[in-house]
């Protein structure tokens, strides 16, 4: 699973939020996700970090091989305008 775009959600120089997709890449299909945060200024200075997670439910269906899957959070960091994403676990639908 790949993390192909993500941008922050900013008012009045606060992160409210942050969009993010992602793109499976595998050969089975993800239904949970879960990533770090990381919110930087537009010096580079980083101004916090959060944990993220996505999973499919009775609604949301898992993310079948090649498809893309989307999230929104929210973040609340103030003087944060940009978002990059590290996945940090995949959990795929048992066969």
């Amino acid at each position: 699973v790949e993390v192909i775009k993500t941008y922050s959600q900013n008012v009045f120089g606060k992160s409210i939020g942050y969009y993010v997709e992602f793109k499976n890449n595998s050969d089975s299909e993800v239904d949970g996700i879960k990533w770090t945060a990381s919110f930087y200024d537009n010096f580079g200075e980083l101004k916090g970090k959060k944990e993220g997670s996505w999973q499919s439910g009775n609604i949301i269906s898992p993310i079948k091989p090649d498809e893309i899957g989307k999230d929104l959070e929210n973040s609340f960091i103030a003087g944060a305008t940009k978002v990059y994403i590290k996945i940090t676990l995949v959990h795929f639908v048992k066969k």
